[in-house]
């Protein structure tokens, strides 16, 4: 394989992704979320976005304001974003960096799969935290075995880091 082709395949899914991220940013504008909001981070780059998920009614995370940075690579939607929590947040499937466990984007991953649908995934994890394939077991074992402790650390984080918006 030449250079030439190579480098016009890569421009090709670069184009590729280019466009579906045009095309999902103008159907998220259409049609808001009252849970869940996400942009480009810069007008002029479609692959870095900011979003903001609200904490779900009757969780811990309730009232909160939880901000997501989503790095598309170039050769999405053949490979998944990665996700980040920017706001801290006390849950299983979230370690202490923000770097998200939520199988949507591993081996459930699809080319059909959408940034809503991403966002409704992560607004679902916040609903019902899981012991399933958890990030931090420790936090899975204490909500496992001491629930009612696990949901007033994560109420307590909610409060300190999620009520407010943090600055980028």
């Amino acid at each position: 394989v030449s250079t030439q082709s190579t480098w016009d395949i890569q421009f090709a899914y670069f184009r590729m992704a280019q466009k579906r991220l045009e095309k999902e940013y103008i159907q998220i504008s259409k049609n808001p979320s009252k849970y869940y909001s996400a942009a480009p981070e810069e007008e002029k780059n479609m692959y870095n976005w900011i979003g903001t998920i609200s904490g779900p009614e009757q969780s811990p995370y309730q009232g909160g304001q939880f901000q997501v940075r989503l790095n598309f690579p170039q050769t999405y939607p053949f490979a998944a974003p990665k996700i980040v929590f920017l706001t801290k947040i006390y849950h299983p499937s979230v370690n202490s960096k923000g770097e998200l466990c939520l199988e949507l984007l591993k081996e459930k991953w699809s080319i059909a799969v959408t940034i809503p649908q991403i966002l409704e995934a992560i607004l679902n994890i916040l609903a019902s935290p899981s012991t399933e394939n958890p990030f931090m077991p420790e936090i899975a074992e204490q909500l496992k075995s001491h629930a009612a402790q696990f949901e007033e650390t994560a109420k307590q984080w909610t409060k300190m880091y999620a009520m407010q918006v943090q600055s980028r």
